[in-house]
């Protein structure tokens, strides 16, 4: 346990809630008492999930190591749902720099991070998505004496479109391709990605999910496809098994590292209000080597 987080419902659409806590070790995730981090959060969604109308969510968040701040910021999304069918995001992250922030020469308030979405839902059975996103690498704590050519080098801005169909039975299938290209100039980053949800297929109780997603940059190229089957059995019970690959290319050093996972995963409702789960998965090859047991419970109020 390293931190605990509450929300409570004000009415009229308002929820207001604080969280607390550690951050893990950015080395290893181990558990650390070093970083230290802490926040409220503020929402809006008077018209509840799927309606139309403006929803928001505010959060004040501030990290610090040993006492001594890494970084204090405001995230801030805000969502539109109109018609007919479309629907606006727009997210964005304001940084307060102070002390040692505010030394290294960057402006006492600055925006690090603009978002900006869409999807226009044009019938029943097909959507289309596209965005726009402006983001730069935030100076912390553990890279506080890092160069600034490396922060300013760093900087992309991109654009992403995408398109949903559906068929019959629940059938989905999303394809998406998207650009980043580098403030600095240089060359332009690639990526790309496609979904097929097959419900109640190969059996009444089964569902198929397969996906691969690719990239190419300039120093690396990827490819990742990966294939899960769940079942949905009686009294709650849900069993998932999953396994995929990844492929990564050196473009620069003409080095090739791959390597293979499986998961296998249980989740039980455990009556009105919990839930839970247990996911046992292993990778192996060049790129990663572990294995790991994830435990989860979950209470809704």
């Amino acid at each position: 346990l390293d931190g605990l987080a509450a929300s409570r419902r004000l009415g009229a659409g308002w929820r207001l809630g604080a969280f607390g806590g550690w951050a893990p070790a950015w080395q290893d995730l181990d558990f650390s008492s070093e970083d230290q981090v802490a926040g409220v959060t503020v929402e809006l969604d008077p018209a509840g999930a799927g309606a139309t109308g403006l929803g928001l969510v505010l959060a004040g968040i501030g990290r610090y190591h040993q006492g001594e701040v890494s970084r204090e910021y405001v995230a801030m999304t805000t969502t539109w749902r109109g018609g007919p069918g479309l629907s606006l995001l727009q997210a964005a992250e304001v940084d307060f720099n102070r002390g040692w922030r505010r030394d290294t020469g960057a402006d006492a308030v600055h925006l690090t991070s603009f978002a900006l979405g869409a999807r226009w839902q044009a019938e029943r059975r097909l959507a289309f998505s596209a965005g726009f996103d402006d983001r730069e690498p935030v100076r912390t704590w553990e890279t506080r004496d890092r160069p600034d050519s490396l922060f300013q080098d760093a900087g992309r801005r991109g654009l992403r479109g995408g398109i949903e169909v559906r068929g019959g039975a629940g059938l989905r299938l999303n394809l998406d391709a998207g650009v980043r290209s580098p403030e600095s100039g240089g060359t332009d980053t690639r990526s790309w990605s496609a979904r097929l949800w097959v419900p109640a297929w190969p059996g009444p109780t089964l569902d198929l999910d397969f996906s691969v997603r690719g990239f190419t940059g300039p120093n690396l190229g990827g490819l990742a496809p990966a294939l899960g089957v769940s079942h949905r059995g009686r009294s709650g019970w849900t069993v998932r098994g999953s396994g995929g690959a990844y492929r990564y290319t050196d473009r620069v050093g003409d080095d090739d590292r791959s390597s293979t996972w499986l998961s296998g995963a249980v989740e039980r409702g455990l009556g009105r209000h919990w839930s839970a789960l247990a996911e046992l998965r292993g990778d192996w090859g060049e790129a990663r080597d572990l294995r790991s047991l994830a435990l989860e419970a979950r209470c809704r109020f």
